[in-house]
């Protein structure tokens, strides 16, 4: 083991059932909505996995995949989360899972091809996902969880920002001093985080802050949740979410420094997750939250109502940031004259994350901008760029980081799971907004992200 992982075994009592092939029938996933409206239509060969599975035998070896013994790799996963895109495992679905979504239902592939793909690709890897520096279980007594609805204890669920409002688990640098729940070996808590020295007992894993972890943020668990139903997983979906939000430095930051408050801080509970120079962070993170959301059960009623939350914060941050006055609920007053940005305020519940949002870009010690930034920008400092970027060929550009974005939200609304004040799915006006700023632009990538007509879609 390492900090922060966790292992599970399954075993049957007697004589072990044979193996049942279940095609799950993507286009009825789709249209469920909790799948993205990938076409089913591609013609795929029934080879479509053949690298994958190749490259997953190549990092397991003989082990079990849960010890994740490669250096770099575990199970098909990348162990140094925040490194270079342009991988499988960043997307709104993971290459891999997506092989077995493809190849479940098709006619050319053989049974055994497509038990090999389930038991390697789909349970292999979300196995292999509890390997992962992200699971964390809070044993303070004295806490609540989630105080904003109930006063339900903390001990023994994920941590919540609510519980540990100043609890950074990593910072813009990534360097804060981790607090470790215990520094001895064994468990050592620290790792990578304050003292640089310790890392032995991480087997390997970088995951942690805004650039590390959110901007390449991985769905571990989430299909093999959806398609199984296996609590495991679903606490695992849970696990991870939790973790992006608390990896986020907490916080407002400083007026007099733009890049401190815009620079990914998470406004302490109100789990604003917004990164200027990182973008990408926003829809990872947000898919995430939103299939947390779906796939908790309806009995956990203080875990669904806390991702519930996150989710309808985040929106109306958006909306905010959008400068949306037909949205789902914006202020009397849309120049948000009383509004007050400070770590004080942004404790209490009653909080204004339009205006919060509003505040993100117009506030700034360069001056008020003359157009909203999400509308022109380049990668970078949002303040100050005038690039429009949608056509100059860079991977870097708006193009690219908004159909991430847009994409996400569009799914969000897509699946009707989560409905705002208005009774409107959650993020419908930014999807319908984005939809209006995306018409008639030619992305930078070759790869159209928000039609997902191409099942590597999303790779950066």
């Amino acid at each position: 083991f390492n900090p922060r992982s966790r292992r599970h075994s399954r075993s049957w009592s007697g004589t072990a059932p044979g193996a049942i092939v279940v095609d799950y029938n993507f286009q009825y996933l789709i249209h469920t909505k909790l799948i993205g409206p990938y076409d089913y239509n591609l013609a795929v060969a029934n080879t479509l996995a053949d690298t994958t599975l190749s490259l997953y035998d190549s990092y397991v070896g003989a082990d079990d995949v849960q010890w994740c013994s490669h250096a770099t790799y575990c199970g098909n996963w990348t162990k140094n989360v925040g490194t270079t895109g342009g991988r499988g495992d960043i997307a709104l679905i993971p290459t891999w899972y997506l092989n077995y979504l493809y190849l479940m239902g098709h006619g050319s592939t053989t049974v055994a091809k497509k038990k090999e793909v389930w038991d390697k690709l789909v349970i292999g890897n979300a196995d292999a996902a509890g390997n992962a520096t992200v699971h964390y279980i809070d044993t303070d007594a004295t806490k609540a969880f989630f105080s904003w609805h109930d006063a339900t204890s903390a001990v023994g669920r994920f941590v919540t920002i609510n519980a540990r409002t100043g609890w950074p688990l990593g910072s813009a640098s990534e360097q804060t001093t981790w607090p470790a729940v215990c520094a001895a070996s064994p468990c050592d808590g620290r790792g990578m985080y304050g003292d640089w020295t310790v890392t032995t007992h991480l087997n390997g894993w970088t995951a942690a802050g805004i650039s590390s972890f959110t901007s390449h943020e991985p769905p571990f668990y989430s299909i093999p949740a959806f398609l199984t139903g296996y609590h495991y997983y679903v606490t695992g979906a849970q696990f991870e979410v939790a973790f992006a939000l608390a990896t986020t430095p907490a916080g407002t930051g400083s007026y007099t420094d733009p890049n401190s408050w815009n620079g990914g801080v998470r406004y302490n509970p109100q789990g604003i997750i917004w990164d200027d120079a990182g973008l990408r962070a926003t829809p990872w993170v947000m898919r995430n939250l939103l299939w947390a959301y779906a796939l908790t059960p309806d009995a956990e009623t203080v875990e669904k109502a806390y991702f519930a939350d996150k989710l309808r914060r985040n929106a109306r941050w958006t909306e905010g940031v959008l400068m949306l006055l037909d949205g789902a609920d914006p202020p009397e007053d849309s120049t948000c004259a009383s509004y007050v940005r400070s770590d004080a305020t942004s404790l209490n519940q009653v909080y204004d994350s339009w205006c919060a949002g509003r505040a993100w870009w117009i506030e700034s010690t360069v001056g008020q901008l003359t157009s909203n930034p999400l509308f022109q920008v380049s990668y970078g400092g949002l303040k100050t760029s005038t690039s429009d970027g949608f056509v100059n060929g860079a991977r870097t550009t708006t193009g690219y980081w908004q159909s991430y974005m847009a994409s996400s939200w569009a799914w969000i609304a897509s699946t009707g799971a989560l409905l705002d004040v208005d009774d409107q799915p959650l993020y419908t006006h930014v999807r319908d907004a984005m939809a209006a700023n995306l018409a008639g632009r030619v992305l930078s990538s070759p790869k159209s992200m928000y039609l997902m007509r191409d099942i590597q879609w999303g790779v950066g």
